[in-house]
């Protein structure tokens, strides 16, 4: 295929809906997996434990300090914190946390004791 078909394609593609492009995706990719191709247009990124040890250690320690706000932790790293959540991720985001672990930490007094 020459260059130019495929910037045609390209430019037609662009002019896609989201729903329209994702779905063009599928195509493609299902057509390679049909031909034996291996192709994986996503950068392999570092996925955070699923477990969140490392976070929950340090909200094991620090509750105490942030009550009633939102945290957000990378691994046991305090990386932003606030009273609005959203600005707290928004915060984490630009420092380049892909994906912080937000939690919002309780204040102590309304927390129920049952006995």
């Amino acid at each position: 295929m020459s260059s130019q078909k495929l910037q045609e394609i390209i430019s037609q593609a662009e002019k896609l809906t989201d729903k329209e492009q994702l779905e063009l995706i599928s195509y493609l990719m299902e057509k390679l997996n049909q031909e034996g191709e291996t192709f994986c247009p996503i950068e392999q990124e570092k996925v955070p434990d699923p477990m969140r040890k490392l976070e929950y250690q340090w909200l094991a320690k620090h509750r105490g300090q942030y009550s009633g706000q939102y945290v957000a932790l990378d691994g046991n790293k305090l990386i932003s914190y606030g009273k609005n959540g959203r600005e707290v991720l928004t915060e984490a985001r630009k420092l380049g946390v892909k994906h912080p672990y937000i939690v919002h930490i309780e204040e102590v007094n309304s927390l129920l004791v049952e006995g």
